[in-house]
Formats: structure tokens, C-alpha cells, sequence
């Protein structure tokens, strides 16, 4: 009985590696530069609730973070503004405390490079108290992470009705600050409006008019003719005088004369108008003295500065100066002085007008009076004209009612758009292009928005990002050359709405890496607490429309509360040749919570070498890249790399349905598979192009496991069985670099520099690997390499691919990372290689007869070439001729090629031993064979050839050797029975005879047989000693012969005196003839017994009875 046994082999070869150091590992040129670190602590979980505020830049070499922390008490409220700084991202300073109150959703930060600006709303909690004004703070940023700040401005002053929640801050392309709000009605109406004011970077208008006046003679007489000359600045000319003496009379022009017909004093006062509009009048008085005989008393004289214009915030000082020559005490006093105005006995002047007091002109008038009798007393005017800070304060939009927010993006030239929006209502927006255009919808007047929805501007083109709760979706749009808004899908989120998280806000975040500003690319980032993962969407502008990227759990999270934020700086900066933007959260359960900082930088990708694909199956260029530069140096918590940490992110996709990983490339692929195969590049998710199809060298393996059986082909190829009932496994295993330990849940040291690798189980149906290809698992597991596991170095051709099933396994080196198809796999730093062989290698021919052998080529380490053949005989003779001149070698791990026959053809004069030589020359390398041919030989005879024999005797056959084509030499003989194993033995006069050339030698074949009937064949081989051996044989067959007897019945019984009888029948067995001789006999003695014949003649086959 057959038993068959199923032998299912699994190749377990321990994972071990050296202890050599790696000195130096690449890192990856983009993507996730740094794990997330925990910055510092707040005990503030909502900090970041309005996410489209922005908390923080970099600029002057430093991420700069800024928070709110209510363990602190600032102004006299809990709640401070604190930041901090890092120059790497990693290592932060220790917090600074600004000293200035703030709270949730009514602060934002903003940098032109050099300044930090920020705007705040000082109120206790969120959009509670009026009465509080909107305040805008700027200060330089410090090498070393300080921040000199200067007096804060009042943007919006305290109104007794209105608070100014939701405020955000942005800088155009003119470094105007501009500043978004939300005015509420809090303690008046209840009505709620979107604001956006700025400041004013208009220049100062010319100085207002200034005036003044002379008298001659200083003391004039009664009747004596006075002349006034009127003296004017500023303002805009032309300019009208009016004068009034004081006795009464009036005057005009820019000189007057006037005589008095009484005694003085009397106070004569000039006011000056100019042309512009509005117009400005300045005035001007003094006292004159007139009397029948010459005063006394000298007037005073007053000098003041010329009016002039100013700006809002800053400090005017000045001093007015009163002399008299008559040595009288002068007295200063000022009337129309401002609120916040000083003014000392001396002359000191001093005021730094608020933006409450700018927009106006204010009218000082000095006065100057002497001590004298009749006091006399001079007047001038200094007109200070405020310019405002702030500026162009619209109301954008006045219904529906409800909680406002506003979102800037500037644009080149001075532009500006503001977007604004009510949660649970659509995006509407306006340009500002020096003044505000129409109001335009952004997103789909259907849109229920989130609090969170940002706007961003990208060279000249705008971009606005937002979250539609009543579809949970996110979207994007963009804004056409006529303001129309395209609005696109760019996946679903995890909530349908912050209520249904118990929050005021989804804690989702956007930012823009402009880079390339005309095809910038976007990321969206959102807290998945559940999963405590934060999870990104990404995709360039010119992607836009055509798909998303989504990457889980781009940074880990610890467990939070509820409440727990997110948020971003919203544009990247250039930080050390890349483009580089931070990522803020908040996590933990209790106060102190952690606030985090993940940093991501894109940078532009180094050109790898290439090497072309050793698989002919694969159409692709080869990127030599490390294990290290796929992984990229985000660890997850478990260890290993994660997805969002690759510039390899996402890996090959494959469109519809079924596993990229099992993707065939173009060729003999199964019905219904989809076209065109995995591409030699792909797109990653910060939008550059980087290969999909790569090599990795000199690295060692693990052990090899065959998992994942299937009969058929995956829904990507087409989903039919595999052909002739096949069932194929994938032979996964994981590779490494040497110098690290095995990665396990206990020594995550190796995480990062293993992979995970497999030949696919539908490339193997396919017959792109397997047996005699570039991917064959055999040699990798019982050949050459596995003798020296973890000793031998091999590289490795094939696609990357993401396996999120796997990301969390340490047989996958807790990475979803993977080489999935692996296409080729070779031994490091040993050459392709090939070598000729023969079979057989041997030959022996009698002249003019032919003879084969099969040429082959043994290919090892992927050599794959052009061979070509030649056969030469030496010495002369026989003709070798070669079916195949040249042929061409595929790669293979380990394979024979049937290359080519050798045919050998021989003339009747040839005899003796000849060498052809087969040489293979391909790929610079050379290779031959040599096939020994003995020309000439012997033949033997038997005689007789046939022998019949009965059993139990002895019969013999003469063999004659006869030497043909000139042979001579020493034949050894040797004899096999074979046939129905009858006990036949045989034995031969000599083992060994020698011949002469053309001569003969006998010998004698003994045979006897044993007591069983057949048929056997004595073969007699003779053997030459020569080299090659040249071999004959003959046959001899014996035929043993027999009969057998047997009684009808074998027991008789017999009375005394009586008689009895039986039949005895005679068998022929195996052709035994002839006559047979019977007697009978009884024993004991005393019975007669006879028989009716003696001799009986039996024929082949018969029964005699």
C-alpha cells in the first residue's frame, strides 16, 4: 500500500543580527520631522477651541507658542497669556508670562518675521461683560526667545453695551495689521455683527494752520495810526484774515491799520481761515496799550510750536516760553486742553491722545499775562491734529443673529479677504481691494458650519476649508477669477457635530504649506480622542477635485477630557531649507493638562541612486533607498514607525477594489485584472513625487513563513482561480540593518530599522515569482543564503506599501510599513554569475554512428545576459554541432536553462577518445564544459542465447567479446538476474578479459537452477577501463522447467483381502515435455500397488492422468 504524505515545511530562521554599530543612518528629506513633545502644562483644557485663531508661528529662528493658563492671575482676573519658545521644536524654554489677562476665543497671534502682534478682548470668560475694550499688543522678537513688548493700543475703546469676542489678527502685504471681531450687544439690544477693522497706514496729513500777529508801535497814542501784520502757516492757502481792535471795529486783509480814539487797553484778536475743506481757523490776541502819553508797561511775548499732526498712542511734549522785557511775571495758562493733557506753570506741555481722541482736530490756546498795570496778555493757537490708528470699521453682515466669527487671508498688493460665518450656518465672504467689495458665499448656502472654519490666501488665489455638520464632511473650496466659490468633498469627519462631543468646537485644525504658492498643499488635521490618534487629510491645490489623502494617526495623544483642543500655525515658514509649520493639542484628564507640539517639515526630496529592475516582469527604474529613509523617525507608541511619518506616505493604492500589495504589473496577467499595475512613482501626502518602486541593499533577514493561502487571484487581478488548482501562500519575513537586535515588545530597538517584506501569493500563480525567477523563495530558504542566515547579505527590489492591519503587530515590527510585492532579491556584493554544464558529460559511440548531450546554463545571483555557444573536437574527427549558437538568460535567483544540444556525429574511420568542449561567453563572464567521447568499443554474444532448464540442474552459455573499430583494452564483466526470481545462480569463468584490437576473448556462463519454474534474463555487461568507458551487454534466458502429481484422492480405504484405487493426474509446468517415468510403492510394506502405465509422454502445457 502507497501512502502519500503532505509535507508542509515551515522555514524558521532566527531573526539575530551583530552587534556592529551603524555609524550614520538617513533620514527622510520631508514629512514628520520630530515625534510630538509635551511643551508645557496649562490648566486650561480649551485653550485652542477656536482653532482658526491662530496660537503661534515660527520666526527668528524659533516656534513660538502661545497659550492662556487660568492658574495665573493677571489684571486682577485668573487667566494669563504666556508663550514660550523652542529652536528645534523639542527643547522649550521656560514659559514667560506677559502679564496681560486673557480667555478662550478672544486672543490671536500673528508675525511679520521680526514683531510678534496680537490682539485681546480683557473680559473675565467668553462673551460675558461689556465694557471692556479690544486691545492690540506688538513687540520684537529676541534672539533668545524674549519678546520686548510695547504699550498696547486700544483698537475698539470700552462701550457700556458691546463686547468684542472672537477676535483674530492678520498683516497684509503694506504690514497693516488687520483685525476681526465680533461685536456683541451684550448689555444693550442682544444684536450680533462681524467686524473687520484695521490699522492706518496712511501718512500723516500737512500740519493744520497756524497764526499770529505783530503791532507797530508797540505803545502807541491816541489817534496815532496802528499797523497789525498777520503771519500764517499750515493748513492750505490761500488764506482770509479777520480782525477785531477790540474798541468796536473790525478789519480785514493780511495787514491792517487801525488808531484808537480812546484810552486802552484793549485786546485785539486776528482769526485766520484757509482753503481746505473742512476748513481750519486758528486765532490769535493781544493787548494794546494806547493812552495820551506812551505806556509804561511792555506786553509779554509768547513763543509756541507750529501746529501740527500727529498719530494716535504717541506722546506729544512740548514747552511754551513767555518773556518780558520789563522784567514783569508772566503768567502761562492753556484753555481747550484735551483729557489726559498736562500743562505745568512752567510751559510743559505733555499728552498722548487715545484712539478716542484721534479724528479730530484739537484747538490749544496758550495764554500768556504779564504782572504789569495794565496787565497785559498775548494769546496763541496750536492746532494738533490726531490721526487714527484704526481704521474702516464695517459692519460685514447683520443677519441671522448669533455668535459671529471672522477669519482673514491677505493677498499681494494690499488685498484682504475676510470670511465670516455663524456656526450652523453657511460661509460668506468679501474682498478688500482699498475698499470692500459684495458679499460672496463660500461655502453652499446649505452648509451647517462648525465654529471652526478657516480661509487662507496662496500667492493671488484664495482657499477657504470648513466642516458641514448636517453631511459630516469636510470640504474645501476655492475662489474663481469672477469670486464665485467651488466647493469640493474632501472626506468625513468622526463627529456630526461638537454637541455630539460635548464641546463648543470639533477639534479639527488646518494649515498650508506654501511652498509653491501657485500649487500650495493643505492639511487637515483632526483630534480623534476615541482613538487617541490625530488623524490628517491632505492634498495639493492642483489635487484638488481629484482626492484626499487621509493618514491615521499622524501623532499619538494621550487619554484627555472633554473639551480637549487643537490647533496649528495655519501657514509654514522655511526653516533650514524646508517648510515647516507646528501642530498644538491639548490632552490629559486632570489639571495641569499636557500641551503638545508636533512638528511637521516638508522639505524637497534628495535625488536617490537608481538601479533598473532585475525583475523583467517590472517596467520600473529602481530608487536605492535605506530601510531607514522608508520608515522616516516618527516612532508610535508601540515602537515602530507610523504611516505619517514617511515621505513614502501613503504607500501603492490600487483603484477600487483589492490589495495594491497584490497588484501585477502589465504581461500575462489573469482575466479581469485592472489596469495598468502599480506605478513606478506615486504621489505623497505632502504632495511631492516620489518613487513607489525601490531597492534596499545590504541589509539581513529574519525567518521565513509561508501565511495567507489562496486559490485564487485578489479582486485587483481579477478575482479567478489560479491556474491548474493552485494554492499559494505569501513567504513573508522581515528584513533589517545589520548592527540592531530583533524587534519585540521587549527591545524596541530594532523597530525602526526593520521592515517588513513578501512575495505575494497572486505574483507567485502568476508565475512572476517562483520557481527560475527573480523572487524565488527556494534558494532563500534552502539555498546558499539560508546556509549563512543573518550572515549573508542580500538586497531587495520591490513596491512600498502601507498595511494598517499589521501596524500594531511585532511580527511586522509594529509598522504597517512593508515591501509588498517583493520583486527580486539577490546576495549582496556577489556578482551575477552563470556556468556550463553538460549531460551527459561522457559519451561512447561506435564509428559512424551519433550521439547527444544536453547543454545547459546554470544562472545564480540574477544573471541574466546574451550566452553564446561553440563546440570544438579535439582531436579532429567527429563533427559537434550545436542547436543553439546563443541564448538568452532571464534573471533567476538559482535556475537551469536548457541552453542548447550537442550532437556529435562520427565517420567509420574515426576511433579513440576525444574532448568537445562547449564555451559560454555572456555578460563578461566565461564559462566551459568538456564532454569525454570514446569512439570505438566491443560487442559480446551468448551462445546458445537461450536456455531451458529444469529445476535442480545446471546448464552454460559460451560468451564471446569481440573487439570492433580497433578497440583494446581490458573489459571487466559482471552478470544481473532479473526475471521471476527463481533461485537461479550464475557465475562467470572470468570477470575480466583483456582484448586485442581486432581480436576476441570467451567466456563461460554457469547457470543452475533452484526448485521454482520461470523465466529469467541473465544480462552480461563488460565494461571498458578506458576513459570515457565504453559499455555492451547481451542476454541469455533460462527457462525452468517442471511437472508436478497430484491424486484424485489422497486417502483410500481398504479391506482385508479387497482392493481400491485413485487417479493420478501429471501437470506440464512452464513448458516441460517429455517422458515421464511412474512408480509406486507402499510404506509400510505389504500392500501391492500397480499402475496401468509406467511411463507417461507429456507435452508443454498438458495434463496426463
Amino acid at each position: 500500500m502507497r501512502k502519500r504524505r503532505l509535507f508542509l515545511t515551515l522555514l524558521f530562521l532566527m531573526l539575530g543580527m551583530s552587534l556592529a554599530a551603524v555609524s550614520e543612518l538617513a533620514r527622510p528629506a520631508g514629512a514628520v520631522s520630530n515625534n510630538s513633545h509635551i511643551v508645557t502644562t496649562t490648566s486650561d483644557w480649551n485653550v485652542y477651541q477656536s482653532s482658526y485663531q491662530n496660537p503661534g508661528f515660527y520666526a527668528g529662528g524659533r516656534y513660538w507658542v502661545f497659550y492662556e493658563d487660568l492658574s495665573g492671575v493677571c489684571e486682577g482676573q485668573p487667566g494669563c497669556f504666556l508663550f514660550t519658545s523652542s529652536t528645534d521644536g523639542v527643547t522649550w524654554m521656560a514659559p514667560t508670562n506677559i502679564g496681560k489677562h486673557v480667555t478662550e476665543s478672544d486672543w490671536s497671534i500673528v508675525t511679520d518675521g521680526t514683531h510678534a502682534f496680537y490682539t485681546r478682548y480683557n473680559e473675565s470668560s467668553f462673551d460675558t461683560e461689556c465694557n471692556h475694550a479690544l486691545l492690540y499688543g506688538a513687540g520684537s522678537l529676541g534672539t533668545g526667545g524674549t519678546i520686548v513688548w510695547q504699550p498696547e493700543q486700544v483698537v475698539k475703546s470700552p462701550s457700556l453695551t458691546s463686547a468684542f469676542p472672537n477676535d483674530v489678527i492678520s498683516i497684509d502685504s503694506n504690514n497693516q495689521i488687520w483685525i476681526g471681531y465680533q461685536e456683541h450687544d451684550l448689555c444693550g439690544g442682544g444684536s450680533q455683527t462681524p467686524h473687520v477693522i484695521h490699522s492706518n497706514s496712511l501718512p500723516l496729513p500737512p500740519a493744520p494752520l497756524s497764526t499770529g500777529f505783530t503791532f507797530s508801535p508797540a505803545n502807541p497814542l491816541i489817534l496815532q495810526n496802528v499797523t497789525f501784520t498777520a503771519v500764517a502757516s499750515g493748513g492750505a492757502s490761500p488764506y482770509a484774515f479777520s480782525w477785531d481792535f477790540g474798541d468796536g471795529s473790525i478789519g480785514s486783509g493780511q495787514t491792517a491799520t487801525h488808531n484808537y480814539t480812546g484810552i486802552g487797553p484793549f485786546t485785539v484778536t486776528l482769526e485766520t481761515a484757509d482753503s481746505s475743506d473742512p476748513q481750519q481757523t486758528a486765532g490769535s490776541s493781544q493787548t494794546v496799550v494806547t493812552g495820551p502819553t506812551t505806556s509804561t508797561n511792555q506786553p509779554p511775548s509768547l513763543q509756541v510750536p507750529a501746529s501740527m499732526s500727529i498719530r494716535a498712542g504717541t506722546t506729544l511734549t512740548f514747552t511754551v516760553n513767555a518773556t518780558d522785557t520789563d522784567g514783569d511775571t508772566v503768567a502761562l495758562t492753556l484753555t481747550g486742553a484735551p483729557t489726559g493733557a498736562a500743562f505745568s506753570p512752567s510751559g510743559a506741555f505733555v499728552w498722548r491722545p487715545t484712539e478716542d481722541q484721534a479724528g479730530r482736530t484739537w484747538t490749544l490756546s496758550f495764554n500768556a499775562t504779564d504782572s504789569g498795570s495794565p496787565a497785559l496778555s498775548i494769546m496763541k493757537q496750536v492746532l494738533v491734529y490726531v490721526q487714527p490708528l484704526w481704521i474702516e470699521d464695517p459692519i460685514l453682515q447683520t443677519s441671522p443673529n448669533g455668535n459671529w466669527h471672522v477669519n482673514i487671508a491677505t493677498l499681494p498688493g494690499g488685498q484682504v479677504y475676510a470670511a465670516y460665518w455663524i456656526e450652523r450656518h453657511s460661509m460668506l465672504g468679501r474682498l478688500y481691494s482699498g475698499g470692500w467689495g459684495g458679499e460672496e458665499q463660500v461655502s453652499l448656502s446649505s452648509t451647517v458650519t462648525d465654529v471652526n472654519s478657516f480661509i487662507f490666501a496662496s500667492g493671488n488665489n484664495l482657499y477657504a476649508i470648513y466642516y458641514d455638520t448636517s453631511s459630516e464632511s469636510l470640504y474645501y473650496a476655492t475662489r474663481d477669477s469672477s469670486g464665485a466659490w467651488i466647493q469640493n468633498f474632501i472626506g468625513f469627519g468622526e463627529a456630526r457635530s461638537a454637541n455630539s462631543l460635548g464641546q463648543y468646537s470639533l477639534p479639527f485644525t488646518a494649515s498650508v504649506n506654501q511652498a509653491d504658492q501657485a500649487n500650495p498643499h493643505f492639511y487637515v488635521f483632526w483630534y480623534n480622542q476615541t482613538r487617541q490618534v490625530i488623524d490628517e487629510w491632505s492634498s495639493t491645490q492642483s489635487a484638488l477635485g481629484s482626492q484626499w489623502l487621509r493618514t491615521n494617526a499622524t501623532f499619538s495623544t494621550q487619554t484627555a477630557s472633554a473639551g480637549y483642543s487643537i490647533s496649528s500655525f495655519h501657514y509654514s515658514a522655511p526653516v533650514s531649507g524646508k517648510n515647516a509649520f507646528g501642530l498644538i493639542w491639548i490632552d490629559g484628564t486632570s489639571s495641569p493638562y499636557s500641551l503638545n507640539f508636533g512638528l511637521e517639515t516638508v522639505g524637497s526630496l534628495s535625488t536617490p541612486g537608481t538601479d533598473s529592475s532585475w525583475n523583467p516582469r517590472v517596467n520600473c527604474i529602481a530608487s536605492v533607498v535605506t530601510i531607514e529613509q522608508i520608515l522616516g523617525s516618527q516612532t508610535s507608541s508601540l515602537g515602530g514607525s507610523v504611516e505619517g511619518g514617511s515621505i513614502y506616505n501613503p504607500g501603492i493604492t490600487a483603484p477600487g477594489e483589492g490589495e495594491a500589495k497584490r497588484w501585477l504589473t502589465p504581461g500575462s496577467t489573469p482575466s479581469g485584472w485592472t489596469q495598468p499595475g502599480p506605478g513606478c512613482t506615486m504621489v505623497n501626502a505632502d504632495g511631492q513625487n516620489v518613487p513607489a518602486f525601490v531597492e534596499i541593499r545590504g541589509v539581513q533577514r529574519g525567518f521565513l513563513l509561508n501565511e495567507d493561502y489562496s486559490v485564487r487571484y485578489d479582486a485587483v487581478n481579477g478575482a479567478t482561480p489560479y491556474p491548474a488548482g493552485m494554492n499559494m501562500s505569501d513567504t513573508t519575513f522581515n528584513i533589517f540593518t545589520p548592527g540592531y537586535g530583533t524587534c519585540t515588545s521587549g527591545n524596541r530597538t530594532g523597530c525602526m530599522h526593520t521592515i517588513h517584506v513578501e512575495i505575494d501569493h497572486d505574483w507567485k500563480a502568476a508565475g512572476y515569482c517562483g520557481t527560475g525567477t527573480t523572487c524565488d523563495v527556494y534558494p532563500l530558504a534552502q539555498g546558499l543564503v539560508s546556509s549563512t542566515v543573518n550572515k549573508t547579505p542580500i538586497d531587495i527590489q520591490g513596491y512600498i506599501y502601507w498595511d494598517p492591519e499589521h501596524a500594531s503587530d511585532s511580527s511586522h515590527s509594529f509598522s504597517g510599513w512593508e515591501i509588498h510585492p517583493l520583486t527580486a532579491w539577490r546576495k549582496s556584493n556577489t556578482p551575477p554569475s552563470f556556468s556550463v554544464g553538460a549531460s551527459p558529460n561522457a559519451l561512447t559511440t561506435l564509428p559512424g554512428r551519433s550521439s547527444i548531450s544536453r547543454i545547459t546554463i546554470n544562472s545564480t545571483n540574477l544573471f541574466t545576459a546574451s550566452v553564446s555557444l561553440t563546440a570544438t573536437v579535439s582531436p579532429s574527427g567527429p563533427i559537434a554541432t550545436l542547436t543553439n549558437s546563443t541564448v538568452t538568460v532571464p534573471p533567476c535567483n538559482q535556475c537551469v536553462i536548457s541552453a542548447s544540444m550537442l550532437n556529435i556525429t562520427t565517420t567509420p574511420s574515426n576511433s579513440g577518445t576525444y574532448t568537445i568542449t562547449i564555451q559560454a561567453i555572456g555578460g563578461g563572464l566565461t564559462s566551459q564544459v568538456a564532454v569525454k567521447m570514446l569512439v570505438g568499443g566491443f560487442n559480446i554474444s551468448a551462445s546458445p542465447p537461450a536456455r531451458t532448464v529444469p529445476t535442480g540442474s545446471s546448464t552454460q552459455s559460451t560468451l564471446t567479446l569481440t573487439s570492433l573499430g580497433g578497440f583494446n583494452g581490458t573489459v571487466n564483466l559482471s552478470d544481473l538476474v532479473s526475471g521471476c526470481a527463481c533461485g537461479l545462480q550464475t557465475s562467470l569463468s572470468s570477470s575480466q578479459v583483456t582484448l586485442g584490437s581486432g581480436g576476441s576473448a570467451t567466456v563461460t556462463l554457469s547457470i543452475s537452477t533452484g526448485t521454482k519454474t520461470g523465466n529469467d534474463v541473465v544480462t552480461i555487461t563488460g565494461t571498458s577501463t578506458t576513459s570515457p568507458p565504453f559499455s555492451a551487454s547481451t542476454t541469455v534466458t533460462v527457462n525452468v522447467i517442471d511437472f508436478n502429481l497430484t491424486a484424485t484422492r489422497t486417502s483410500l480405504t481398504i479391506y482385508p483381502g479387497s482392493g481400491n484405487s485413485t487417479v493420478i493426474k501429471i501437470t506440464s509446468l512452464n513448458g516441460f515435455s517429455g517422458n515421464v517415468t511412474l512408480k509406486a510403492a507402499s510404506t509400510p510394506a505389504g500392500l501391492t500397488a500397480n499402475l496401468n502405465a509406467t511411463t507417461v509422454n507429456i507435452q508443454p502445457g498438458a495434463v496426463r492422468f
